[in-house]
């Protein structure tokens, strides 16, 4: 693929997600892909407990989705996802989220308004994964904690894939 046909595909992911996808990632997992992300869920939570303190008073739920994470956030959050329907359904599960429509790679918020960021499964969808990590890093505050994850090369993504995927092809 060259630069400009890599671009045009970036360009039709980017829309597939703003406008195309409706998928939402607390209700509709069935069989297999709830048991997986339910565990993913749990181990991240766990993890999550360990990091944030009474002190993050504000966190940003960057590419929040439908609230998977946001519902299970208890300090005041800002749950952003680039996807309007998104955002509609997140408001069933969590009616105490501040919600914003906006894109990672160009943040609506000024400098140091947040003393937590959380990124998950997102940055392997937008085609300029260090332009979002500076736009986190500008909205942290000074001592602010940056908490991502993104899909590790694993077969339980592999097997994933052949039950249920629900992203551009090749992506």
């Amino acid at each position: 693929m060259n630069k400009k046909q890599d671009e045009e595909f970036q360009l039709t992911v980017k829309k597939h997600y703003i406008w195309g996808e409706q998928y939402d990632w607390v209700k509709d997992p069935k069989r297999f892909e709830k048991i997986f992300h339910g565990m993913r869920l749990r181990v991240f939570l766990k993890e999550l407990h360990k990091w944030l303190s009474a002190s993050d008073l504000k966190i940003l739920d960057s590419g929040c989705g439908t609230g998977f994470i946001t519902r299970c956030v208890k300090s005041e959050v800002v749950a952003l996802d680039i996807n309007l329907w998104n955002l509609k359904r997140i408001k069933i599960y969590v009616g105490r989220a501040d919600l914003v429509q906006g894109d990672v790679e160009n943040l609506p918020f000024r400098e140091e308004a947040f003393t937590s960021v959380i990124c998950t499964e997102v940055l392997e969808h937008i085609p300029n994964p260090s332009l979002a990590i500076k736009e986190f890093l500008r909205v942290l505050k000074r001592d602010g904690l940056l908490i991502g994850t993104t899909p590790h090369v694993h077969p339980i993504w592999f097997l994933r894939k052949i039950f249920l995927t629900t992203h551009p092809a090749n992506e």
